[in-house]
């Protein structure tokens, strides 16, 4: 019998910004989500951002590049669309 794979669900993502506090909400399920929340910090070259998370994780990110685990394995992050967006909506 073989087996099924099922097809990985890409959750939605909400990003907001207030006070240079950032939030990244996923919703993979009407009753499953996560949310994260960073201090953002632009970098001196006005290039790239530093995020720090609330348990001291940091994150260095660009417009091409993030440092997280997701984007050294995947070649994108949340972390990177977010900056992205946010540049496209005027707000960074």
């Amino acid at each position: 019998m073989a087996t099924k794979t099922r097809a990985k669900v890409e959750p939605k993502r909400f990003i907001t910004l207030v006070n240079d506090v950032l939030t990244i909400r996923m919703v993979y399920t009407p009753t499953r989500e996560e949310t994260d929340v960073y201090t953002l910090t632009r970098q001196l070259s006005g290039t790239g951002f530093v995020l720090m998370k609330t348990d001291g994780v940091v994150y260095r990110t660009t417009s091409d590049t993030c440092t997280c685990p997701g984007f050294v394995h995947h070649g994108r992050c949340k972390h990177r669309d977010g900056m992205a967006a946010l540049i496209a909506r005027g707000q960074l």
